[in-house]
């Protein structure tokens, strides 16, 4: 249990939190998965594969999103747990369901070190190329994401909001000592790059 003593301002960013003198500050990740779905079936994608750990919350709240609109648009997905987040978790996904990849034609991890790790295994073993075989998808919008190797589609963090967000909060605190709590916070929605 945590609560803010007064004369204290406590921003929380990206964790989502209905506490007294607490001002929470998170991208909308559940409307990001929605816009994953949407892409993907723009793109004409069918049958999409989830990588996924369910420890992390955001990634958690990114599928609830995903599956969410794509029920609504009649798209098929299954969600698979992967060892991590990071991108020798989503380089140990793809060599494990390298077989399988062949019966998707979309493919969504819930950030971009792991789609990161499926191109990575992609260019190392050449079973797969991805845009080809399959479409896929990130989230986060990590700087590696537009490289040119892979320019790999993702969804941007909104974090220009966030810091104006951050700024805002800030002088109004010290220019009035205002409290905050739950009622003041803000999702911000990220859009897909």
């Amino acid at each position: 249990y945590f609560e803010a003593d007064q004369g204290v301002l406590v921003i929380i960013i990206n964790r989502w939190m209905e506490t007294r003198g607490v001002l929470s500050l998170v991208c909308d990740n559940r409307a990001g998965g929605g816009l994953v779905a949407d892409h993907l079936a723009e793109q004409g994608c069918r049958r999409i594969l989830l990588l996924h750990n369910w420890r992390s919350r955001a990634g958690t709240d990114r599928v609830r999103g995903f599956t969410e609109r794509a029920l609504q648009l009649g798209l098929d997905s299954e969600v698979v747990e992967v060892a991590g987040l990071t991108r020798s978790a989503g380089w140990e996904a793809a060599q494990q369901l390298k077989r399988r990849l062949g019966d998707f034609d979309g493919v969504f991890c819930v950030n971009d070190a792991l789609a990161l790790g499926v191109i990575d295994h992609a260019y190392a073993h050449g079973s797969f190329r991805i845009g080809h075989d399959f479409a896929l998808v990130g989230f986060d919008d990590v700087t590696e994401a537009s490289s040119a190797a892979c320019s790999l589609t993702t969804v941007r963090q909104p974090l220009a909001k966030t810091a104006a967000a951050i700024t805002h909060w800030l002088g109004q605190w010290k220019s009035t000592g205002v409290s905050v709590g739950a009622a003041d916070s803000q999702r911000f929605r990220p859009e897909l790059v």
